[in-house]
């Protein structure tokens, strides 16, 4: 049995939405009128608090707008739109990996955007294997059909990682690297498949 560490990792949605949830948890106040008896200045302030609340609801509105744009719709905001990760120290070969991934109901990592990576890569720095802290990742060669680095999930590279004239070796698969060589935290390096690595998969919130 691989060792794991799961973790729901929402941090990504977070990271996107910091000022959608700030005003999220504002809409928690309760508003409420005590009696009939209330006086002209509770009214007043209860009235306040309402325009100030329509107002952020607006502000918002508009910046879940502008930040689906700049990320590609890749996270709505939505807490069920995370992404659970598992970090996998045993090493497995890549396809053994994701083969272990798929068993669990997900596959392993798509590091399709800087805000995922970055999250991941800070995330294994806490971490460590017997296979040089490698990580495999699920990017790999496609030869028959794009003939370009895909991830699991379909989408094309998109995203510039690589360490020093990688990929270089005409390996078809990917690892992640922890910080080794020095210098080279949470680059890609490409790698056979007889090559064993710790990995990490990935599944939607809630699977």
């Amino acid at each position: 049995m691989s060792q794991k560490r799961s973790k729901c990792i929402c941090s990504l949605c977070h990271r996107l939405y910091a000022r959608s949830n700030k005003n999220k948890k504002q809409k928690k106040i309760s508003l409420k009128l005590y009696n009939t008896h209330s006086t002209i200045y509770e009214i007043l302030l209860v009235l306040a608090l309402i325009l100030l609340l329509v107002s952020n609801n607006n502000d918002n509105d508009n910046d879940n707008d502008n930040d689906n744009d700049n990320d590609n719709n890749v996270f709505s905001g939505a807490p069920m739109d995370c992404s659970c990760y598992s970090f996998h120290e045993d090493g497995l070969s890549w396809t053994g990996a994701r083969q272990s991934c798929q068993y669990h109901g997900g596959d392993l990592v798509s590091l399709e955007t800087e805000h995922e990576w970055e999250v991941i890569k800070d995330y294994i720095q806490n971490l460590t294997n017997l296979f040089n802290n490698d990580w495999h990742i699920g990017l790999h060669f496609n030869a028959t059909v794009a003939r370009n680095w895909t991830w699991v999930s379909g989408k094309p590279l998109s995203i510039e990682r690589w360490q020093p004239w990688q990929p270089r070796d005409g390996a078809p698969y990917v690892v992640m690297a922890k910080n080794y060589p020095p210098g080279t935290k949470g680059l890609f390096n490409d790698v056979r498949e007889d090559i064993f690595a710790g990995f990490i998969c990935e599944k939607p919130a809630g699977r």
